[in-house]
């Protein structure tokens, strides 16, 4: 019997890095969508920043930049604006008093290597912009970074929603992290009020950090466990039930550093069940 050729070209309607969505999306338009939901919060945090915001969000802009079109040159591929992502949510995160040169440092350290040496936007397996500011809080422990920025969840909810209606953000991981914050919140004594875990650095966190599309499991068991114990590791560094940032940022880069082994031990386990119902165990 004749083989048949093998067809080295075929088309599936998928981006050709992670994230993976079929149809009208790619990956410059899933990064236009985040920071169309980021702006809300950049306004927010604009009216309480003012001038100074400007410069810090302009840094960040320009160092991603430059970091993205050098290595874009290098292997000869079209610029990614992901590194845009990466200072809208530094520039949020950070107050407005910020050396600049920290915040070029940063920047620098998060795109280069926590996303560019694994070979760009879709193929890191940490959230830039909380490698950015876990840099910052360690590196800078005097520099105010663990107050966060001015945020809520009223202006984290339009841009939240829209990228969970539009599946960026998988709300499982959304409703599994306020459910382990608030596990671990009435744990230590008393019940969690509404505005513990939905105000402050936490709620930007859950939906930008750790909701990220690339960094975040895939599987939905994986989503659960995942999003569950970054809010319960929030929580654990919350004070009187006030989430610090430094907490959150840490909670969310620890959670996308095990988020592999997560989505293994998921599929792990619903192998082991399916064999089991199958009388094969």
């Amino acid at each position: 019997m004749a083989r048949l050729p093998f067809r080295a070209n075929l088309s599936f309607p998928v981006t050709e890095a992670a994230p993976h969505l079929r149809g009208f999306w790619n990956t410059d338009r899933i990064i236009w969508a985040q920071i169309a939901a980021l702006l809300p919060p950049l306004g927010l945090a604009a009216v309480g920043g003012g001038l100074s915001l400007a410069g810090v969000l302009g840094v960040a802009l320009v160092t991603a930049a430059a970091w993205q079109g050098v290595f874009a040159r290098w292997r000869r591929l079209p610029f990614c604006a992901s590194g845009a992502v990466t200072a809208l949510i530094v520039a949020v995160m950070v107050p407005g008093t910020a050396p600049l040169w920290q915040i070029a440092l940063a920047v620098s350290f998060a795109v280069v290597i926590g996303e560019q040496v694994f070979g760009g936007y879709g193929r890191n397996f940490v959230n830039t912009a909380a490698l950015a500011l876990a840099f910052l809080m360690f590196s800078f422990p005097d520099g105010g970074y663990d107050k966060g920025g001015i945020m809520g969840w009223a202006v984290v909810a339009p841009g939240g929603l829209a990228l969970m209606a539009l599946g960026f953000v998988n709300w499982r991981i959304v409703a599994a992290a306020l459910i382990g914050a608030g596990a671990v919140l009435l744990a230590k004594g008393g019940m969690p009020a509404t505005e513990q875990v939905l105000a402050g650095s936490f709620a930007f966190a859950v939906v930008f950090l750790a909701g990220d599309p690339v960094s975040a499991p895939s599987t939905n068991g994986g989503r659960w466990i995942y999003g569950a114990a970054v809010g319960a590791m929030a929580a654990l560094g919350a004070a009187n039930g006030s989430f610090s940032a430094r907490a959150v940022v840490f909670a969310c880069l620890i959670g996308s550093i095990f988020a592999p082994l997560v989505d293994q031990g998921a599929i792990w386990i619903n192998h082991r069940l399916r064999k089991w119902r199958h009388g094969r165990a």
